[in-house]
């Protein structure tokens, strides 16, 4: 969760889940030592912040080990940057589907990995990654 732009965008996205009557746990992301004003804890989001993380970076608070042992039947990461503690969450998870954005050295812990390219932003990644699962959850011709 880089800025407050961030944030509201994936709000937005949360929402729309929401609506379409999935249920959805998040995990936000902050390199910052506290958790930022425009954050508002609802109960099913919990933030991360580098207070929060081990000395070798690894996530240490309780809901992390929660999140991590639920059987999600979908996780979607939307980080469009490298964070390693995000990407051990959904390395550890025992969600069915993993989805997150293509990086070489990540292929072992997704499912679906979506290319986004340095200037791809957030809005387009989150539709390129509704369009893919609307494309895996389309049922076959005359069912």
């Amino acid at each position: 969760m880089a800025d407050e732009a961030t944030y509201h965008i994936i709000e937005a996205f949360i929402q729309t889940l929401n609506e379409n009557r999935k249920k959805v746990r998040l995990i936000c992301y902050t390199e910052a030592k506290l958790i930022p004003h425009y954050f508002i804890p609802k109960l099913a989001q919990d933030v991360l912040t580098v207070k929060d993380l081990n000395w070798f970076h690894k996530p240490t608070r309780s809901f992390v080990k929660e999140f991590i042992s639920e059987e999600f039947d979908l996780l979607i990461d939307l980080s469009l940057n490298d964070y390693f503690p995000l990407h051990y969450i959904a390395a550890m998870s025992a969600a069915s589907l993993k989805v997150g954005r293509f990086e070489e050295d990540q292929t072992d812990h997704y499912d679906l990995m979506i290319h986004a390219s340095p200037d791809t932003n957030l809005n387009e990644f989150i539709s390129q990654i509704d369009h893919y699962l609307n494309m895996l959850n389309q049922k076959p011709d005359g069912q």
